[in-house]
């Protein structure tokens, strides 16, 4: 094994430590470019997923409580999340 790479220990660790609402996430298997969106480009394609996805609310409290997340989460960009961060507050 590569020095500084993922050992399959380490694997199962991040898998168990996924919150369980993530399994029913709509974006579940979907891969992640269209979470990560290149200066807004393409953040449509990841609202829509998120649109109907039965976890959406799961989603954005995560990501409400983790401001180092980057990208897409419950259909809100990185600059949405921490509008409603500062609205709250």
């Amino acid at each position: 094994m590569e020095h500084g790479s993922p050992g399959p220990a380490d694997l199962l660790r991040v898998m168990l430590a996924r919150p369980s609402w993530q399994q029913y996430a709509a974006c579940r298997g979907a891969g992640t470019s269209m979470h990560f969106p290149n200066q807004g480009a393409g953040i449509a394609d990841a609202r829509a997923v998120c649109a109907g996805c039965e976890v959406r609310s799961d989603c954005l409290d995560y990501a409400l409580a983790d401001p180092s997340l980057g990208g897409v989460w419950a259909g809100t960009s990185e600059r949405e999340r921490r509008r409603i961060r500062r609205d709250v507050a």
